[in-house]
C-alpha cells in the first residue's frame, strides 16, 4: 500500500488505500481499478450538479408561474372591479329632473324646464347639461343675451361641449348682425 486515495460519490467522499498497479482496495467487494472508479466518481459529481440544477430550474419556472398566475388574477380583478363601479354608475350621472328636459323644450314649457335646471344647478352647479338646457332655453324664447351666457358657461365647465355650443353661438353672432 503506497497511499490513501480520497474520492467523492454524491455527497458522501470516501478514502480507500491504493494497491499495487493502480487498483483501490474496497473491502469484501474486491477492487477496482482507479482510473474507472475516478471516471465514475467524476460522472457521478457531474449527474448530481445536473440534478441540482435541473431543481433549481424547475423551482425558478414553478415560482414564474405562480407569479404569472397571480398577476393574470390581479389584472381581472382590476378589470372587473372597473367593469362593476361603471355598470353601478351608468345612468347616476344624469339627473333624473332632467330626463324630460328636450319633451319640454319641445312643447315649449319653458319656465317648468327652467325651473328643473335651477334645481339641479343648486345641487350641481358644475352640471354643464343644465347650463346647456337653460340657453337653449333663452334661444328659443329668442333672449339670446342670456342665451350667450349660459351657452359660454357650460362651455366653460365642460370643453366637450364646444363644437355643438360654437354653432349656436354661431347662430347668435348672425342674429345680431
Amino acid at each position: 500500500m503506497d497511499t490513501v486515495q480520497k474520492f467523492v460519490i454524491g455527497k458522501m467522499s470516501y478514502t480507500a488505500p491504493i494497491l499495487a498497479y493502480g487498483h483501490i482496495g474496497l473491502g469484501v467487494m474486491g477492487s477496482i481499478s482507479c482510473e474507472a472508479l475516478i471516471i465514475k466518481v467524476s460522472v457521478m459529481n457531474e449527474l448530481t450538479e445536473t440534478l441540482a440544477l435541473v431543481t433549481s430550474v424547475d423551482e425558478l419556472v414553478s415560482s414564474i408561474d405562480t407569479i404569472g398566475w397571480f398577476l393574470f388574477i390581479g389584472y381581472i380583478s382590476i378589470i372587473l372591479g372597473i367593469f362593476i363601479r361603471w355598470w353601478n354608475m351608468r345612468g347616476r350621472d344624469f339627473p333624473d329632473e332632467l330626463a324630460d328636459a328636450n319633451i319640454l323644450l319641445q312643447e315649449a314649457r319653458y319656465d317648468e324646464l327652467h325651473k328643473l335646471c335651477h334645481q339641479v344647478i343648486k345641487r350641481r352647479p358644475n352640471f354643464a347639461e343644465s347650463y346647456w338646457f337653460i340657453a337653449l332655453n333663452h334661444y328659443h324664447q329668442e333672449q339670446y343675451k342670456q342665451a350667450e351666457s349660459y351657452f359660454e358657461k357650460a362651455k366653460t365647465i365642460d370643453p366637450r361641449w364646444s363644437e355643438e355650443i360654437d354653432v349656436y353661438l354661431g347662430r347668435l353672432k348672425e342674429i345680431s348682425t
